[in-house]
Parts: structure tokens; C-alpha cells; sequence
């Protein structure tokens, strides 16, 4: 199923079943990204909901309300914004990252919320499980960790003579203990020492990269969640 339409789907879903079908009121939906609102990717994810919800019978104005909370990669500026829906807690939250999941689950417990490029929610303790996940909490991984190995021999396929790999990944996004191992195994098999780069910002990751460089039979594995930090 597309990204889009499994989205819309589920928030139109989740939507309903937060007031009576008799109810008359605008309910609130808040899109909660760790993108900055100038990102190209970040506007296009919100356009998509906004014109899949229309799509699916949902008018801005007259069923509903749609907020943008836009905060960046840096886990310090999402606290804010989850205090202030703690304070007014909408009817449903879209949830764009773990790290906007963990603060959002934590501010609106009881309120439906739909995540978004969250990796590994089962591991994490987002959800029961993936198929059954429970609670108010459902949406989709972006990323599958058994395929972390498959990324290294790949790169050994492309440059035999690699002995090095950097992994370059956003701790915030995706903390460094749910892939790394089966990574490193593999790494270990193919004769490549694996390194890693946490990165929050474009100078740490350019800094990282760069660094890296300096010594041949290098490879680079740039995981999801990584490139927030350039946009």
C-alpha cells in the first residue's frame, strides 16, 4: 500500500472514532514533524494529508482543523511543543519520528496518534506488536533492520577492496542498539571494520564524513532519520 494512502487511511480512521457520529464540533489535527516547515519533504508530507483527508470526505473548516508543529531534528525544541498539547490535547495526532512519537505518547496519552518514519515501534515500546498493535497508538516503520546487512554487502559487492564502513545515523531518530549489531556482524564477515557517526547537525555530519575520508577503502551507510539533519 502507497505511504500516502496507508496514512490518510488510518487518520481518517482514527479520526472517527474519536467523537460521535452526532457530534458537531471541528476536530483538531495536529501533524507533528521533526522537519522544519521550510523542507521540501516536510510540506510535501503535510500537503499529502491535507489532500488525501479532503479525498477522503474530510473539509478543513468544517470537520476539521489541521496544525502544523514543526520543530527540527534537535530533541531539545520538541519538549515545548508537546507541553502545549498536554495543555489543549487535540483529537488526533500525527506523529513524524520516534523521538515525536516517545514526547507525544507522553503528553496526550490517551489521545489517538499516528506515526510516521518511527523505526523498530514494537522494539521501542510503541506498540504490542506490529500486527496487533494496541491502544491508541498505529502507523507504519520506515525502516526494516534485518536489511542493514544486505546495505554492507552491497557496498563490498560495489568496492571489493572496502575495509571500512562508516554509519552515519541520527541517534535521535533511530538509537544506535536496534541495527547495529546484525551491521557489525556482517561488517565482521566481510573483513570490514564498521564505525559510526552520530550525527544531530550538518556541521557534525559534514565533520564526520569528512574525517572519514582522509583514509582510503572507505564505505558509507547513511541510515533513515540521518538526512533530517541537512535539510
Amino acid at each position: 500500500m502507497r505511504r500516502r494512502t496507508f496514512l490518510t487511511v488510518v487518520a481518517g480512521s482514527a479520526l472517527l472514532s474519536t467523537v460521535p457520529a452526532a457530534a458537531q464540533r471541528l476536530r483538531r489535527v495536529v501533524f507533528f514533524t521533526i522537519h522544519e516547515e521550510t523542507t521540501p519533504v516536510g510540506q510535501a508530507t503535510f500537503a499529502a494529508l491535507r489532500s488525501s483527508l479532503r479525498e477522503l470526505g474530510w473539509s478543513e473548516g468544517k470537520d476539521i482543523t489541521i496544525e502544523g508543529v514543526w520543530t527540527g531534528p534537535e530533541a531539545a525544541r520538541i519538549a515545548g511543543p508537546a507541553t502545549e498539547l498536554a495543555r489543549n490535547p487535540p483529537d488526533l495526532v500525527v506523529s513524524v519520528s520516534s523521538a515525536i512519537l516517545k514526547a507525544t505518547r507522553t503528553a496526550v496519552p490517551d489521545t489517538p496518534i499516528v506515526f510516521v518514519a518511527v523505526s523498530n515501534p514494537d522494539g521501542q515500546g510503541f506498540v504490542a506488536s506490529l500486527n496487533r498493535p494496541g491502544g491508541n497508538i498505529t502507523g507504519f516503520v520506515h525502516l526494516e533492520y534485518s536489511i542493514g546487512p544486505k546495505w554492507v554487502h552491497l557496498l563490498k559487492q560495489v568496492a571489493p577492496a572496502m575495509s571500512r564502513v562508516l554509519v552515519v545515523f541520527n541517534p535521535d531518530a533511530i538509537p544506535a542498539h536496534e541495527w547495529l549489531s546484525p551491521i557489525q556482524e556482517r561488517g565482521l564477515s566481510l573483513g570490514a571494520e564498521i564505525l559510526t557517526a552520530p550525527v544531530r547537525d550538518a556541521a557534525a555530519l559534514e565533520k564526520a564524513i569528512t574525517e572519514f575520508g582522509r583514509e582510503p577503502g572507505g564505505g558509507l551507510l547513511v541510515m533513515p532519520g540521518a538526512d533530517e539533519v541537512i535539510e
